[in-house]
């Protein structure tokens, strides 16, 4: 096995790497960081050499097994596992980055979408993968919410740590929906300046859209006039700009809000618009930690298909009317 996208690497484990691998998860190099959020309820003991030597072997050349390297220096392991047995249709993941050093570098992002990938060419009987992990574990949520995974389920109050209950949470992706959100670059959201404001000033909306979403300009003028709370971003597919959107948070509320968004006239119909909106999402998410767990968008009740869109990603109706009699919409997470 090795896969490869840019700085990371995944190669498949042989004899000769076990004592790298030991060194950096539970020997001279780990800071054992990793143990506090991989199942710490199982009270798993830290092992010695001998023990992990002798576990190892079972490893060596699995297909369900890699390390994960970044810049060629080995950092993780991914891990697959059957949850049915020898059944044989319902796999899980699994992902580690051992030192506290190398978190938060969009390894395990890249590291995933790599597996997720190799693993549904691997099985190609396989319809769904999906991963477990808990309540505490914020950073694997975000992860399993940054790859466009569904949350399926989530059993409350079942794991025990530090006198405190926790649920167990887990997500999915069908083969088909990893297809779709594959099928073309990554989004990115990029900060509108003086390199990309004159292309973002000649976005357009289908001419019936233009009573639902402000132009540009304005927005770009209530950013600037809230530019301590309010953001602007042209939404490019690679290098092709193909939408704007902007944030702000509002204190009275204690939330952020969508405040605009549109896809270009010449790329919509592409399912563009939901994939952005996850991004959006999940992008607020991150800067609501520490501050919020709900963030709105106001939309006009005329607006049936774009209700029903926002609606889909889970985004409620409160009926409640902004000041420019458009209905507020709010979504909320754990």
């Amino acid at each position: 096995m090795y896969l490869k996208d840019g700085k990371i690497e995944i190669k498949g484990l042989t004899g000769g790497q076990v004592k790298e691998l030991y060194d950096i998860s539970f020997g001279s190099k780990a800071d054992l960081e990793w143990m506090k959020w991989n199942g710490p309820y199982f009270n798993d003991p830290i092992s010695n050499w001998d023990e992990f030597e002798h576990g190892s072997r079972k490893r060596i050349n699995d297909d369900n097994f890699g390390l994960i390297y970044c810049d060629e220096k080995l950092v993780g392991t991914v891990s697959a596992y059957w949850e049915d047995g020898n059944l044989r249709k319902w796999l899980e993941f699994g992902l580690v980055i051992y030192n506290q050093d190398d978190w938060s570098k969009g390894i395990g992002r890249a590291s995933l979408t790599l597996w997720i990938e190799y693993l549904f060419d691997l099985y190609p009987e396989l319809e769904r993968l999906g991963f477990t992990t808990w309540s505490g574990n914020k950073g694997m949520i975000r992860l399993g919410q940054k790859l466009s995974m569904t949350q399926e389920a989530k059993i409350r109050k079942v794991r025990f740590y530090q006198n405190k209950y926790y649920d167990s949470i887990k997500f999915g992706i069908l083969r088909s929906e990893w297809g779709y959100l594959n099928s073309s670059k990554d989004i990115e959201l990029v900060e509108v300046d003086n390199s990309n404001i004159d292309d973002i000033l000649e976005l357009t909306v289908k001419e019936e859209q233009k009573n639902f979403v402000a132009d540009v300009p304005r927005s770009l003028a209530y950013v600037y006039a809230n530019r301590e709370e309010a953001r602007a971003y042209g939404i490019y597919v690679g290098k092709e700009l193909i939408g704007y959107a902007s944030i702000s948070y509002i204190a009275e509320r204690m939330m952020y809000t969508i405040w605009h968004f549109f896809i270009d006239s010449n790329f919509q119909g592409k399912g563009y618009g939901k994939r952005v909106l996850q991004e959006l999402i999940t992008y607020i998410k991150v800067l609501s930690v520490n501050l919020t767990n709900k963030m709105c968008l106001t939309v006009e009740e005329e607006n049936i298909l774009a209700i029903g869109l926002y609606e889909s990603l889970g985004f409620v109706n409160t009926y409640e009317r902004d000041e420019e009699d458009e209905f507020i919409m709010i979504y909320e997470w754990e």
